[in-house]
């Protein structure tokens, strides 16, 4: 009334907004410090059919366990949310790093320069990455809308984008990871995505030895028809849809030819545990028992999951062992003893 015309107030994108709660009797008003929602990372600049949340993507590279120390393929790429998430990660971008305006920016209290102290910390922390990121999607559309997320997220140089098909992709050898988020069946036919799944299974297993392959999918039945004995099940949710991220370790022969080599590897642990055990019994006892190489404890070690406590114990077992040869002038047993540590 006092300026004779309306507030001209940008309902997209405010310079403050305010949220107000009313529960019962109880009001509660509140400044967005945030702006848009930080799932947002701020590269995305167009998106493909049903793109993955950011947030959701990045909390499923993590339950890889993958810590950018070997290769990532992702060969239903789509908008290319899973590989840019995999190379922040790897090279220790922040998530909210490409974001150009947070609501506190309007703020009278607003610190510019210490924003500007933070995002040169953030970039003195980014570090270099020494694997491949690989991305690739069969359609050309969503090949375009990734290059332009990728371009946006400043990663061209670290990701590598092509449009090929899974079933004919040639990956780096392994080891490495594969995450893929193929269609749940939505918008397919019976038929399709029952082959699809199938394709899976067969590429998986001529094409990604060595590679630990993680599929996220909505349909559990289709995850069956990949054909291949899941490592790993984790239940997880994309938006509202119950998913299996499920894990399958692909590697040289049958699963039973593994199962074997494994309880053989298993067998030759025990009988490293066997001597540790024996050899210490026999040096208390003052007879100098049977050694054991570096390559025995390293197994016992592997199988065993010892931690670095018992490492240490077994090397400083090893080293007492020779002392105590020395100092009874046995020259020949502190050779050996020394040659099979």
């Amino acid at each position: 009334q006092k300026c004779g015309a309306r507030p001209s107030v940008d309902t997209e994108n405010p310079d403050l907004r305010i949220n107000i709660h009313i529960e019962n009797e109880k009001v509660t008003l509140s400044f967005d410090s945030s702006g848009d929602s930080l799932h947002k990372r701020g590269y995305r600049k167009a998106a493909d059919k049903a793109p993955m949340n950011e947030v959701l993507a990045a909390g499923l590279i993590k339950l890889t366990g993958w810590k950018g120390d070997k290769n990532f393929v992702d060969c239903m790429c789509g908008s290319a949310t899973i590989p840019i998430e995999a190379a922040m990660a790897a090279m220790n971008v922040p998530a909210g790093y490409f974001r150009e305006k947070y609501g506190f920016m309007t703020w009278h209290d607003f610190d510019e320069k210490l924003s500007k102290e933070v995002r040169t910390a953030a970039d003195e922390d980014i570090r270099d990455f020494d694997y491949e990121i690989i991305a690739s999607d069969h359609s050309a559309k969503a090949v375009q809308i990734a290059q332009s997320n990728i371009k946006g997220a400043h990663l061209s140089h670290d990701i590598t984008l092509s449009q090929q098909d899974m079933f004919e992709m040639t990956p780096p050898e392994g080891p490495g990871i594969l995450l893929i988020n193929p269609p749940y069946g939505e918008r397919l036919e019976e038929k399709d995505i029952v082959n699809l799944y199938k394709n899976i299974g067969n590429t998986l297993k001529r094409n990604f030895k060595g590679y630990e392959a993680w599929v996220i999918s909505s349909n559990k039945e289709v995850l069956k028809l990949i054909g291949l004995k899941p490592s790993k099940k984790i239940e997880v949710y994309n938006g509202s849809l119950d998913c299996r991220f499920v894990k399958f370790d692909i590697f040289d022969g049958s699963y039973k030819d593994m199962k074997i080599k494994k309880i053989e590897l298993q067998k030759i642990a025990c009988n490293v545990r066997m001597g540790i055990i024996e050899g210490t019994h026999a040096a208390k006892s003052g007879h100098p028992g049977g050694s054991l190489s570096i390559a025995d404890v390293l197994t016992y070690l592997y199988f065993n999951k010892c931690n670095i406590v018992l490492s240490i114990y077994l090397i400083a077992y090893g080293v007492w062992r020779m002392f105590i040869e020395f100092f009874r002038g046995d020259a020949a047993r502190v050779e050996n003893l020394a040659l099979n540590m």
